[in-house]
C-alpha cells in the first residue's frame, strides 16, 4: 500500500518536531556549557589570586611576629608586646585557612611539623615577653638569639616552605582538572552541534526525498483523475446518444395519436430514460464537485421567487399525492440575497425530493430563518420538515456518503442511488455552510443545511436569474417562422429523432453525417441555423465550426448551435470559444430546441425593428451572468474593430456580435 499525501505529511511533521526539541535541548546545554566554563574560569583565576594573597599575608605575619619579640626585647617598649598579641591570632588563622583549602593531603605531608614548630615559637616568644616585663631586656634578646629559638624557627620555615609547595602543587592540579572539564564540555558541545547539522541535513533529504514521492504521488492522483474524468466524458457522451434517441423517440411518440394504453406505455418508457438521465447527471455532478470543477456563481436573487418557482414544480406533484407543500421565508430573512440561487436550488430539490418520497401522509415544509453574521453578511439556515417515516440513528449515520441509503436491501422499498445527499453536502460546504437530519422513527424528519451569503441589491436581481422549476426554458415558438437549419449528425437514430421533432415545425431540415459535409453545405446554400454533433467521422463539429468562420461571405456568420453528448466541465466554454454560438447538451428535447429556435426569432425579429447605424445595437453580452451573445443586424459595413462573425464571444467583457 502507497502512504497517502495525508500520512506523509503527518510523518514529517513528527520528524520536524523531534528535530526541533533536540535542537532546543543541545542549544540549552550548549548555553548552559559555556556559562559553567565561564564560572569554572572564574574560579580558577580566583583560587590563583587567593592563594598567592594567603601565602603572601602568612610571611607577612610571620615577619611582623619575629620582628615585633625582637624590638619588645631590644627596646623594653611594651608596646610591641600589643602588636604581637594583635597579630598572633591572624597568623593563626591564615594557617588554618591554607591548611582547609588544601585539606587531608597537605597535613600528612608537612603541615604537621609547621604547626608544631609556630606553637614551640608563640611559647618562646611568651618568655621572651615574661622577660622583658621584669626588666630582663638582654636575657629576653639572649632567648630570641638561641639556638633552640633558631631551630624552631628553621622548622617552621622549611614546613612552611614544605606546606606552600604542596598547596601549590593541589590547586594546579584542581586548576587543570577544572580546565579539562571545560575542554570536555565544550569539545561534547561541538559534537552535539555536528550531531544537530546532520540530523537536519538527514531532515532537509528526507523532506526534499518525500516531497519528491509527493510530487510523484500527486502526478499519480492527477493522472488517476484525468483517466477517470476521460472515462466519464466517453460513458457520458456514449450513453446519452442512444438516450438522446430513446427520449428523443418517447417524445415524438408522446405527441402522436396514441391509446391511452399506449400512452401510458409510452410514459413509462420516458420516465424510465429520465430517471436514467438523471443518475447520470448526478454521477458527473459528484465527479464534477470532487475535481473541483464546480464554482459558484455568485448573483443577486430574490429568495421569494426562488420559493415560488419549486413551488410550482412541486405543487401539482404533492396535491397528486395527497399532500401538502408549503415555504415560508422568517420576518428577519432579507428576500434579496448574493449567493449562487442555482446550487442553492439544487440542494432544496434534491431535499425536497426526498421528503416527497417518504412521505405518504401529511406534507413537508420548507423554512428559511437568516442569523446575521457581521454587516451584510447573513448565515441562512433551510429546514426541511416532513410527516414520514424517520429514521433511526443507524440510518441517519449512513447518510450524505456516496450511494448511501437508509435501506440498501434488495428488497427496499423506495427507490434512488443514494447520490443526492452527498452531493447537497458537498455544494453546502462549498457555500460556507453544512447540512444535517434531526429524525425519529415514525414521526417525521427534519433536513436542514446552512449556507454563508450577503444582502443583495434588489436593482440588480432579473427576471431570469432562476431557471423554470425542473423543465427546459421554452423562448419564442418554434412554428413562428420558418427556418432552413442544416444537422450534422452521423448516428442515424439521432437523425430520425431530429426529423421526427422538425417534422411538424414547418421548419426546412437537410441533413449532413460529418463536418467536412457540414462546410460543403454552408457553402452550396444558405442556413438560417446550423445544429453541429461534435463527435463525428472525418471531422468533428469543433473543426468544422472553425473552418466556416473563416470562409468568405456571409457563410462564416451563420448561427452554430453545439448539439453533443459531452457534458463534463469545461465542454460549453471550448465549444463557445471555437466560435459556436450556443450550446445545449443531448438528449435533445422539443423544448431545448424550442428555446433555441425562439430566441433566434426573437432576436431577428428585434434586429430588423431597428434603424440603421450605431443605434441598432439590441443589447451587450454579460461574461458574468453567462448570458449568450446577441445578434444585432448592423446596415453599416464591418469594421476591423467588430466581431468577424455571429459567434463572437469576449470573456470577461462586454461586446456585441453581427449577425448580417
Amino acid at each position: 500500500m502507497r502512504p497517502s499525501k495525508k500520512s506523509l505529511q503527518g510523518a514529517l511533521l513528527l520528524l520536524f518536531l523531534a528535530a526541533g526539541v533536540i535542537t532546543v535541548l543541545v542549544t540549552f546545554w550548549l548555553v548552559w556549557a559555556s556559562w559553567k566554563s565561564i564560572r569554572i574560569g572564574e574560579s580558577v583565576k580566583t583560587r590563583a589570586v587567593a592563594f598567592e594573597a594567603l601565602k603572601g599575608e602568612i610571611n607577612y605575619l610571620d615577619e611582623v611576629l619575629t620582628s615585633s619579640a625582637r624590638l619588645a626585647a631590644t627596646t623594653g617598649d611594651p608596646s610591641w608586646e600589643a602588636r604581637y598579641e594583635e597579630h598572633a591570632p591572624i597568623l593563626e588563622h591564615a594557617i588554618a585557612s591554607a591548611m582547609s583549602t588544601a585539606g587531608a593531603t597537605i597535613a600528612s605531608s608537612g603541615a604537621t611539623q609547621t604547626n608544631d614548630a609556630n606553637q614551640k615559637l608563640i611559647t618562646l616568644e611568651a618568655r621572651a615577653f615574661d622577660l622583658v616585663r621584669q626588666g630582663h631586656h638582654d636575657a629576653a634578646l639572649a632567648l630570641l638569639r638561641s639556638e633552640e629559638y633558631q631551630s624552631q624557627k628553621t622548622l617552621y620555615t622549611d614546613g612552611m616552605s614544605t606546606f606552600v609547595e604542596n598547596l601549590h602543587v593541589i590547586l594546579d592540579e584542581k586548576n587543570a582538572k577544572d580546565i579539562r572539564y571545560v575542554e570536555l564540555s565544550l569539545f561534547a558541545a561541538l559534537i552535539a552541534i555536528m550531531a544537530v547539522i546532520v540530523l537536519w541535513c538527514i531532515i532537509v533529504r528526507l523532506l526534499y526525498s518525500q516531497q519528491t514521492r509527493l510530487a510523484i504521488l500527486n502526478r499519480e492522483l492527477k493522472r488517476a483523475n484525468s483517466a477517470k474524468s476521460d472515462f466519464l466524458a466517453s460513458m457520458s457522451h456514449e450513453i446519452r446518444t442512444p438516450m438522446n434517441g430513446v427520449l428523443g423517440m418517447a417524445g415524438v411518440l408522446m405527441a402522436s395519436d396514441l391509446s391511452i394504453d399506449q400512452r401510458k406505455l409510452v410514459s413509462t418508457i420516458k420516465h424510465s430514460g429520465e430517471m436514467l438521465l438523471s443518475l447520470l447527471n448526478d454521477i458527473l455532478d459528484l465527479s464534477k464537485i470532487e475535481a473541483g470543477h464546480v464554482t459558484l456563481e455568485i448573483l443577486d436573487f430574490d429568495l421569494q421567487k426562488l420559493f415560488d418557482s419549486l413551488d410550482a414544480f412541486w405543487a401539482s406533484q404533492f396535491q397528486a399525492k395527497g399532500l401538502s407543500v408549503s415555504f415560508v421565508i422568517s420576518p428577519e430573512t432579507p428576500h434579496v440575497l448574493r449567493s449562487d440561487p442555482t446550487r442553492i436550488r439544487q440542494i432544496l430539490f434534491n431535499l425536497i425530493g426526498n421528503a416527497f418520497k417518504f412521505t405518504e401522509t401529511g406534507g413537508v415544509n420548507v423554512a428559511v430563518t437568516a442569523k446575521a453574521a457581521r454587516g451584510d453578511d447573513f448565515e441562512l439556515r433551510f429546514d426541511i420538515t416532513d410527516t414520514g417515516i424517520g429514521l433511526t440513528q443507524k440510518a441517519q449515520s449512513k447518510l450524505f456518503n456516496k450511494f448511501a441509503q437508509a435501506d440498501s436491501s434488495v428488497t427496499r422499498k423506495y427507490g434512488g442511488t443514494g447520490l443526492g445527499l452527498a452531493i447537497s453536502k458537498k455544494l453546502a460546504a462549498l457555500m460556507g455552510g453544512k447540512i444535517g437530519v434531526e429524525s425519529t422513527p415514525g414521526s417525521g424528519s427534519t433536513f436542514w443545511f446552512t449556507i454563508r451569503c450577503t444582502r443583495g441589491d434588489s436593482a440588480a436581481v432579473t427576471d431570469d436569474t432562476l431557471p423554470a422549476g425542473g423543465t427546459d426554458p421554452v423562448e419564442g415558438n418554434m412554428t413562428e417562422h420558418g427556418l432552413r437549419i442544416l444537422v450534422a449528425e452521423d448516428n442515424h437514430v439521432n437523425q430520425m429523432v431530429m426529423k421526427a421533432i422538425f417534422g411538424k415545425t414547418g421548419h426546412h431540415v437537410d441533413m449532413v453525417n460529418n463536418g467536412m459535409e457540414a462546410i460543403a453545405a454552408v457553402m452550396r446554400c444558405r442556413y438560417d441555423l446550423v445544429l453541429m454533433d461534435v463527435q463525428m467521422p472525418e471531422m468533428d463539429g469543433v473543426t468544422a465550426t472553425k473552418k466556416i468562420r473563416t470562409l468568405p461571405g456571409e457563410a462564416k456568420d451563420i448561427p452554430i448551435i453545439a448539439v453533443t453528448a459531452n457534458a463534463m466541465a469545461g465542454d460549453r466554454e471550448t465549444y463557445l470559444d471555437a466560435g459556436m454560438t450556443d450550446y445545449i447538451s443531448k438528449p435533445v428535447s422539443l423544448q431545448k430546441l424550442s428555446g433555441v429556435i425562439g430566441k433566434l426569432n426573437s432576436l431577428r425579429a428585434k434586429s430588423s425593428a431597428q434603424p440603421a447605424g450605431p443605434a441598432s445595437v439590441v443589447a451587450k453580452f454579460d461574461a458574468k451572468k453567462n448570458d449568450h451573445p446577441v445578434y444585432v443586424d448592423v446596415d453599416q459595413p464591418r469594421s476591423s474593430e467588430r466581431p468577424k462573425h455571429f459567434a463572437a464571444r469576449i470573456n470577461g467583457k462586454d461586446d456585441t456580435a453581427v449577425w448580417k
